[in-house]
């Protein structure tokens, strides 16, 4: 059990630097000012969904089964279309953040202290055991060693460092929890060894820190890169509401200032509406306040948590495009959407052969009436 002093609800205070006016973050995210993109989303039409399951060949599960059911596939299915669109932007910075929470979490040392212990190392429990006990605990040891990858464990953090970085870091931390380091390990160990590996600590650190992302009043907690993406949700919220749908994501995001070319889901013009069914299915995996609507929070987690689940395994945070399988869906130097593309010249052939056979409709028509034409001439001069 740990010890709570009775002064520990209370939080020192930390000197900030004043923010930059949001129209700072804009002037670098957009191309068109706030009020220009706001007034032409008036003016267009609502988001197209039956093409969904034609576009994507797949009806992505957005639900994982068994006692993590909350984990979804934030990165992957309709939605890696948005993700892939938004990497140039923030990818970069967010995986930045990801190895620094890694790494400074791992830095704390993990040797039990004499104030707390790891609730969940199975050798100090041998070791201070009676021998009664010590005979069952060393036969769930051989069955742990025999399930679980010694690569894995030995890149994750323990009770006693979690513990550490919670307060170091001001995370938040429920005080009412007898021992909150273990708690937190439980809500976030997906492969339930007692510890945190990357992928899991990664996951624990956005959701646990969900209503504070972007704030200055803890570290490693996303400061910077939650502001500039905060940016966007007021950028896109138009009737300064407090919360946005599809169609605002859809009018607003062909007015981001991209570095590149590349994984551009505009690039068959935003009147095909062909990748829309990508921010659909962003809204559908993060909503959870309003259906059919984000709040700022759930729009800057769903940001976070769909790089994490695409660059993010059990051993390292990826730089590269691996695991995101970006491969699959571009071609051409990543400028052509394979799919996106086939289904235009689809609607290309369709249309040419509808054309094709108007004008030999209209060809046959005029033909027939020229030969009319030339029957009447004959009769009249008969």
């Amino acid at each position: 059990m740990v010890q709570m002093k009775k002064n520990s609800l209370r939080q020192p205070s930390i000197k900030t630097k004043k923010s930059p006016p949001i129209n700072v973050f804009w002037d670098n995210l957009f191309t068109i000012p706030r009020t220009t993109s706001c007034m032409a989303e008036e003016n267009r039409k609502a988001i197209e969904e039956q093409i969904r399951a034609e576009m994507d060949g797949q009806n992505s599960s957005i639900f994982v089964n068994g006692k993590f059911h909350w984990v979804k596939k934030w990165g992957f299915g309709p939605v890696s279309y948005l993700l892939d669109y938004l990497d140039p932007i923030f990818k970069n910075e967010v995986l930045q953040e990801f190895k620094d929470i890694h790494r400074a979490v791992m830095a704390e040392n993990p040797e039990n202290t004499p104030e707390y212990k790891d609730p969940f190392d199975l050798a100090h429990k041998i070791a201070v055991s009676s021998n009664e006990k010590r005979t069952q605990l060393m036969k769930e040891l051989k069955t742990f060693e025999a399930t679980h990858n010694p690569i894995i464990f030995q890149l994750s953090a323990n009770a006693v460092q979690i513990m550490k970085a919670l307060k170091k870091f001001r995370w938040f931390i429920n005080y009412t929890e007898s021992d909150y380091a273990a708690d937190f390990i439980l809500k976030y160990d997906l492969n339930g060894d007692g510890r945190l590996n990357p992928r899991e600590l990664i996951l624990g650190s956005i959701m646990m820190n969900k209503h504070t992302l972007g704030s200055k009043q803890c570290t490693h907690c996303f400061s910077r890169i939650g502001r500039r993406m905060s940016a966007l949700f007021t950028y896109f919220d138009c009737g300064e509401l407090g919360f946005i749908n599809a169609d605002q994501l859809w009018s607003g995001l062909p007015n981001l200032r991209r570095p590149t070319i590349q994984y551009n889901i505009f690039g068959y013009a935003t009147n095909e509406s062909i990748r829309t069914n990508s921010v659909n299915d962003f809204v559908l995996k993060n909503q959870s306040t309003n259906d059919a609507y984000l709040e700022k929070d759930e729009f800057v987690s769903g940001l976070l948590l769909g790089i994490w689940d695409r660059q993010v395994s059990e051993t390292a945070i990826l730089d590269d495009d691996v695991r995101n399988l970006k491969s699959l869906r571009w071609t051409d130097n990543k400028t052509k959407d394979v799919i996106a593309n086939n289904y235009a010249l689809g609607v290309a052939r369709v249309r040419y052969a509808n054309q094709e056979r108007e004008r030999m409709e209209k060809f046959e028509r005029e033909k027939e009436k020229e030969q009319e034409k030339a029957l009447k001439a004959q009769a009249r001069q008969e």
